[in-house]
């Protein structure tokens, strides 16, 4: 269990400091909105690539069905909703008891997000010691990467809808080291 601990500690700590750099955030919010896609899992399928590891799309399948899809449709847009909700209804208002009860949202919807990626890492960890996640030596990570986005893509819109190549590749070049 205290490498569980390790595992998810890293990959939060993987998370913040990716989504705080320049344009990360802004470009994970964008696939968001515009694809439907999960930032938590975009974020999953980059910190496995940096270690040397790709998802195989039945990996992928598995953790984009169950319990975690659950846990983020159930718990964590609910929360962000609200959130959003809030915001939209204070504009102009600007009362500051609504301001504070958006921002106690806020954590709460982090918090959610944190015990989300808790929940991934878990799975990922679990898979490390299966043949479903593979490590490649011979790719880069940023090879890994695209292709792990790829996979989750593919999975997350199997009708072939438009494809964010250019994004993901974006995506790549700023969270990859």
């Amino acid at each position: 269990m205290p490498q569980n601990k390790n595992i998810e500690a890293g990959f939060w700590a993987f998370s913040l400091d990716r989504y705080a750099r320049p344009g990360v955030g802004e470009l994970c919010i964008e696939l968001q909105e515009t694809t439907g896609a999960d930032v938590n899992i975009i974020l999953m399928c980059l910190w496995v690539a940096q270690s040397g590891r790709q998802l195989t799309p039945t990996t992928l399948k598995q953790m984009l069905s169950g319990d975690i899809s659950a846990w983020h449709r159930e718990a964590v847009v609910p929360l962000r909703a609200a959130r959003r909700s809030i915001k939209v209804w204070n504009t102009g208002k600007d009362d500051p008891q609504v301001n504070a009860l958006r921002d106690k949202i806020k954590a709460l919807e982090i918090e959610a997000e944190r015990q989300q990626q808790r929940f991934l890492a878990q799975a990922v960890a679990r898979h490390f010691e299966t043949t479903e996640l593979h490590r490649i030596d011979a790719a880069t990570p940023a090879i890994l990467a695209i292709e792990n986005l790829t996979g989750y893509f593919e999975v997350l819109t199997p009708n072939h809808q438009p494809f964010p190549h250019g994004q993901l590749k974006s995506l790549v070049e700023k969270c990859i080291d």
